[in-house]
């Protein structure tokens, strides 16, 4: 028995770090293996294109992201294939990593025991877990953060430059993976500087020219194309995040996500933006254990650590100027401000909440925190609440389903104008006529072949002056279908029909086409829900004034219009 004692107590903090590891793989395998969701369809649609051309330039003109994840991705497909659940895996072991990593940071930066308690805090972290689930590049950017933390951690310990070199490389592969990663390392280096000169009174900043060097030779095959996506996420038509449009309780939102299972109904809006879940507050009880514990425990280690002015105080003050940035970003309309998009920065808030936890001097606390921190965020797996937008299946599949079961032959047409990239995906189009506007991409970054097809010449009011909404205003306001749509659905789809072929138009219901005129006036802040909803309503019209509709077919999200070419 003294024998077994003597061993829990010298591998007391291996055995300790090996539970909360396992715990967090348990965690991040329980949140569940559903169907993906719209974000991740397009991830894997991009993923298994041609490399690296393929991908690059599905990048570049749909989904304007860094490829780093998505060549991994590429290669973990090839090797391993395309079931959800193993799609789900590789962001699954890569955020699991976090966990040990979270440890190594905090024990450097620190000691073992902030080690562990950042270790603890990562493993059950909501946020952390969803994003180490979801099929995206997240789960990577949170590793690739605790390698840049613990680098640099180690560089400023002992001036190896080894360690130097291995924190450029880790930099150039956040910038590989990101678009807003030169932003975050930019900062990390010019807080580091600060803190070198200001606390340890050290000018000798030579360092940073072998850093800059090293990063510079490493990003730089990637520079142009990462100019090229930054341009076109502010495309001339209107630009990316132009579906966002900031308010101030979007900041709470974003707060609360990061710390809570679950935000309140009043986030309703800003949680929307994330792949999150929201729930009625009308319980108050929900709100203590959900939002108010949980945040209070956080916002207390982030005091004590400001309070230190230690490296982890500087490393914490980096990630905020981050998250200003991005704030700043998005109240010009430049950026979407959610919690998301803050993933980089997120595991130096969390070591900086481990490290000032640790640093509590009343015996055990610490620890009783931390259990209540896991408690509150544990009880995602049974609180009652509401799943939104980016949690919800996506339709594609569905789509799909139906259409497999029409059995289309030559000649017959599908039309759909919102995410028909995805759907070529999950259906086979190369034996039929396939019209995709995919406007959800070709506004965003000013596709003139797609934009030709539907609005006139004096649709558009090129005037950067103006609102999106009175750019479009000639265009909105017509309830005619423009020239250019009636000529191209004309040309490309209605004169190729032979009598009897068929003409299938796949609609969204959030684009439902007969509430175009309440959706003028309810929603003039949204130009992309109207513009969407107005090649809806010109599509189904021009469709409806030469072919004979024959059924509508109608899904939770989505309809599927028939229409026959019949002899008159």
């Amino acid at each position: 028995m003294k024998e077994f004692v003597k061993f829990i107590k010298k591998y007391a903090v291996f055995i300790s770090l090996l539970f909360i590891t396992i715990l967090g793989l348990i965690l991040r395998l329980k949140i569940g293996i559903y169907n993906l969701a719209n974000d991740e369809v397009a991830t894997v649609v991009t993923a298994t294109q041609s490399f690296p051309n393929g991908i690059l330039d599905a990048l570049v003109t749909k989904n304007l992201h860094a490829p780093l994840f998505y060549f991994i991705l590429h290669f973990w497909i090839k090797f391993f294939g395309e079931k959800t659940e193993i799609l789900r895996l590789l962001p699954i072991l890569l955020g699991t990593a976090c966990i040990p990593m979270a440890y190594i940071c905090g024990k450097n930066l620190l000691s073992k025991p902030a080690g562990i308690l950042t270790a603890a805090l990562v493993s059950v972290n909501f946020f952390m877990i969803y994003y180490s689930h979801f099929c995206k590049f997240y789960a990577l950017l949170q590793l690739l953060g605790f390698l840049s933390v613990y680098f640099l951690v180690k560089y400023d310990k002992n001036k190896l430059n080894r360690y130097l070199y291995l924190l450029a490389i880790t930099n150039a592969l956040i910038i590989y993976t990101y678009v807003l990663g030169f932003l975050f390392v930019f900062i990390q280096i010019v807080i580091y500087l600060l803190y070198r000169i200001k606390v340890k009174q050290d000018k000798d900043i030579k360092f940073t020219l072998r850093y800059f060097i090293t990063l510079a030779v490493l990003t730089l095959p990637i520079a142009p194309f990462m100019i090229k996506v930054i341009q076109n996420t502010q495309s001339s038509v209107f630009p990316t995040f132009v579906w966002y449009k900031f308010s101030p309780d979007h900041i709470q939102s974003v707060l609360l996500t990061w710390f809570s299972p679950a935000v309140p109904i009043a986030f309703y809006d800003g949680a929307r933006t994330d792949a999150t879940q929201t729930y009625y507050s009308v319980n108050y009880i929900y709100l203590i254990i959900f939002n108010i514990v949980p945040l209070c425990i956080a916002i207390t280690g982030i005091i004590k650590t400001l309070f230190k002015k230690d490296l982890c105080t500087y490393i914490l003050y980096g990630a905020f100027l981050f998250i200003l940035a991005e704030l700043i970003a998005a109240i010009f309309g430049k950026f979407a401000f959610c919690s998301r998009y803050t993933t980089l920065c997120f595991p130096c808030i969390m070591l900086a909440i481990g490290c000032g936890l640790s640093g509590i001097k009343i015996r055990n606390l610490s620890v009783l925190l931390v259990l209540i921190y896991a408690y509150a965020n544990l009880l995602f797996l049974t609180a009652p609440v509401l799943p939104i937008y980016n949690t919800n299946v996506s339709e594609i599949f569905t789509m799909a389903k139906i259409m497999n079961k029409q059995n289309l032959t030559n000649g017959e047409c599908i039309i759909i104008p919102v995410r028909g990239y995805y759907f070529q995906k999950y259906y086979d189009t190369s034996k039929i006529n396939f019209i995709s506007y995919d406007i959800n991409y070709s506004y965003k970054i000013n596709d003139n072949k797609i934009i030709k097809r539907i609005f006139d010449e004096d649709d558009i009011i090129k005037d950067n002056d103006l609102t999106p909404y009175e750019r479009f205003e000639n265009y909105l306001n017509d309830y005619k279908p423009s020239r250019a749509a009636t000529e191209f659905i004309k040309s490309a789809c209605i004169n190729k029909l032979d009598y009897g072929n068929r003409v299938f138009l796949i609609t969204y219901n959030s684009y439902e086409s007969k509430n175009l005129n309440w959706y003028l006036e309810a929603y003039k802040d949204n130009i992309y829900k109207l513009l969407a909803t107005k090649l809806n309503y010109d599509l189904e019209k021009i469709l409806k004034t030469n072919l004979t509709e024959i059924q509508t077919i109608k899904s939770e999200n989505f309809k599927i219009i028939e229409y026959r070419k019949n002899k008159y």
